[in-house]
C-alpha cells in the first residue's frame, strides 16, 4: 500500500508539472496571440468560472475518491450517485450563468461580456466528466499512472486547440472552446481505458445520497 501511494505521488507531481507548465504556456501565448483587450477579457470571464469550478464541482469527486478507496461499497454505485449530484450541481451552476451572466456583465462596466460568460459555463459539463472520472474514480481505485496521464492530456490538448483557434481569429470563444474539448478528450480517453480494463462491474446496489452530501458539503462550504 506504502509503495502504491509513494509512486502515485510522483506520477501526480510529474502530472502536475506539466500541467503547470502547460498553464503558463496558454496564458503567455494567449495573451501574445489575443492582445490586451482580449486576453483581459479572458481573463475576467476564467477567473469567475474557475470560482465556479471551485465550489461546484470540488466535493463531490472527493467525496466519490474516498468511499471508492475504502472498497466497502460498489465502486460503481458510488459513481453512479456521484454522477447524479454532480450533474445536478452543474444544472444549478448553468442557470446560474443563465440568469445571471448579463448581470454579471453590466457589474464589470462591459455588456459584450454575457455572451462569453454564458458559453464559459458549458466547460462545467465535460469538466465535471472528467473530474469525477480522473480525480475521483480512478484516484480512488489508486490508478496514479493513468490519473496522471489524463491530467497530462486535458493541459496539453487545451493548449493546442486554444492556440489554434485563437490563431486562426476566434479570439476568446477560441480559446473558451479549447477549455471545453481538453476536457473532452481526456474523459473519453479515461472511459475508454475503463472500459478496457473492465475495472468496474454494473450493480444494482445504491449508494446514499446522504453519506456523499455529508462528506462532500464540509469540502465545498470551506472552499
Amino acid at each position: 500500500m506504502k509503495n502504491i501511494v509513494a509512486k502515485g505521488t510522483i506520477y501526480l507531481m510529474i502530472a502536475q508539472f506539466f500541467t503547470s507548465v502547460f498553464g503558463y504556456l496558454i496564458h503567455i501565448g494567449l495573451a501574445r496571440f489575443m492582445g490586451p483587450a482580449s486576453y483581459g477579457t479572458f481573463g475576467v470571464i476564467l477567473s469567475i468560472f474557475l470560482i465556479t469550478k471551485t465550489i461546484f464541482l470540488t466535493g463531490t469527486n472527493r467525496a466519490i475518491s474516498k468511499y471508492v478507496a475504502e472498497k466497502k461499497y460498489s465502486a460503481y454505485s458510488v459513481l453512479k450517485t456521484g454522477a447524479k449530484l454532480q450533474f445536478l450541481l452543474v444544472g444549478v451552476a448553468l442557470l446560474f450563468y443563465i440568469f445571471f451572466s448579463e448581470s454579471l456583465a453590466e457589474f464589470f462596466n462591459d455588456p459584450s461580456l454575457a455572451t462569453p460568460l454564458l458559453i464559459s459555463s458549458f466547460i462545467l459539463l465535460p469538466l465535471a466528466l472528467y473530474i469525477l472520472l480522473s480525480k475521483g474514480l480512478l484516484n480512488g481505485l489508486r490508478i496514479f499512472p493513468v490519473q496522471a496521464y489524463l491530467e497530462s492530456s486535458h493541459s496539453f490538448v487545451k493548449l493546442c486547440v486554444s492556440f489554434l483557434l485563437v490563431y486562426l481569429g476566434y479570439g476568446v470563444f477560441g480559446a473558451l472552446i479549447g477549455y471545453i474539448i481538453g476536457p473532452l478528450v481526456a474523459f473519453v480517453l479515461g472511459l475508454y481505458y475503463i472500459q478496457k480494463k473492465k475495472l468496474i462491474k454494473k450493480d444494482s446496489t445504491n449508494f446514499s445520497y446522504k453519506k456523499l452530501i455529508h462528506f462532500a458539503l464540509p469540502i465545498t462550504l470551506f472552499y
